[in-house]
Formats: structure tokens, sequence, C-alpha cells
């Protein structure tokens, strides 16, 4: 984790993203959990929202049921996401016009 920090220090998200995928399916689960977090990161910003989200669903799933603050934030995030990806659709419909 600390080696894909560095990385995204630099704005390599690609790299980053090469260390956090590793950690995704981590035995401790918090682990898994925040390399989920990070992935749905560098996701948002290589430009691709709707795979963010799917990567914050599973970080949600990551963690027993006694997370709600973990599960709220993914919430959060996810709802976030989600309403950036309707910008940049809207966006591309008004510049193709």
């Amino acid at each position: 984790m600390l080696n894909a920090e560095k990385y995204a220090k630099k704005n390599d998200w690609l790299k980053a993203a090469e260390f956090w995928n590793k950690e995704t399916n981590n035995k401790n689960q918090k682990i898994a959990a925040k390399a989920c977090v990070n992935m749905a990161l560098a996701c948002e910003m290589e430009g691709k929202p709707g795979l963010g989200i799917q990567w914050l669903i599973k970080s949600y799933n990551a963690l027993p049921k006694n997370s709600e603050v973990h599960k709220a934030n993914c919430q959060q995030y996810i709802n976030g996401l989600a309403l950036r990806k309707k910008d940049i659709e809207r966006l591309d419909k008004l510049v193709r016009q």
C-alpha cells in the first residue's frame, strides 16, 4: 500500500492501481476494503466513474455488518461518483451537438 501511495502522489494512478489491485483480495478484510476504495479513486482519476462505483460496491460488501461508518462513506462516495458520471454524460452530449 505504501508503494502505491508514492505513485498516487505523483498522479501515476495506473501504477498505483497495480499495487492496490493486488490487495483487493487480501485476507485482512480492512486492507481489502481500503484497497477497493483506493481502486475507486484511481478509476475516478482516470475518468472511469462507472468502474469506480463497482469498486466501491465491492468495498461496501467487504466488511462485516457492524461497519456502518465504512458503509456510509462508501455510499456517499458512490452517490458522488454517480452524479459526476451523469454530468460527464450530459457534457458529452452537449459537445457532440
